[in-house]
């Protein structure tokens, strides 16, 4: 029953992580969209982030692979 108790408990956690980590790619990517956008509005930004050197940015992904490994290995340690 405590194995239970702990297997149900690491499942919550786990949740809860994943929409930690949810909500913060979300906010990073949202992030990274304007960024990206910023820096080709015409004409200051534009001017400013190529005399600066800034470039675009790549929003967080993860293929499906990194996924599935991910959910595998939840129970391994």
């Amino acid at each position: 029953l405590r194995a239970h108790a702990n297997i149900a408990e690491a499942m919550r956690q786990n949740a809860y992580l994943q929409k930690e980590i949810t909500a913060a790619r979300t906010l990073y990517n949202d992030t990274v969209a304007t960024w990206n956008q910023d820096i080709f509005a015409w004409p200051t930004k534009q001017i400013v982030a190529a005399k600066a050197g800034y470039t675009t940015r790549i929003p967080f992904t993860a293929s499906q692979e990194v996924k599935v490994a991910a959910r595998s290995n939840f129970f391994h340690a």
